[in-house]
């Protein structure tokens, strides 16, 4: 499996019924993954880690939210 199959698989999993993907969302997380990653001192995989890290934080805080609702 190539990256070019790799991506169409991410992109039809991310696909609504509509099959649309709403970046908007998806472009937010990427600027904190970024910020993140790059206020991270360290090497690559240290850095990837503190992003990933954060990316699951923000991801359990919404969690908590969806439940209250």
């Amino acid at each position: 499996m190539g990256f070019d199959d790799l991506l169409k698989k991410g992109q039809e999993a991310l696909a609504g019924k509509d099959g649309k993907i709403d970046y908007k969302e998806y472009s937010k997380d990427a600027q904190e993954a970024y910020k993140d990653y790059s206020s991270t001192e360290g090497d690559f995989q240290t850095k990837a880690k503190a992003a990933y890290t954060g990316y699951q934080e923000d991801h359990k805080k919404d969690a908590k939210k969806d439940e209250k609702k």
